[in-house]
């Protein structure tokens, strides 16, 4: 799962740098279309951040049942 956890600080970092890189863009582009790549920058912060709380929800899930399992082997006698 460490892999994992890399791959979200990796993809968190682009969206550091995209944001550098949408001040830099701002100096090209008009102005509508600046608000409408703002929209679609902030719905895909939004999908990123319910996937990074879904990622770690399935992850606490899965440890979990691991240990229940984990549990019931040394209850048998």
């Amino acid at each position: 799962m460490q892999e994992t956890e890399l791959l979200l600080q990796r993809v968190t970092g682009g969206f550091r740098e995209s944001a550098t890189m949408k001040t830099d863009l701002s100096l090209y582009v008009a102005a509508g279309d600046s608000a409408l790549l703002e929209q679609q920058l902030e719905q895909l912060h939004g999908q990123w951040e319910e996937l990074c709380m879904k990622v770690r929800t399935d992850y606490r899930r899965k440890r979990e049942e691991r240990g229940e399992r984990r549990e019931r082997r040394e209850e048998r006698p």
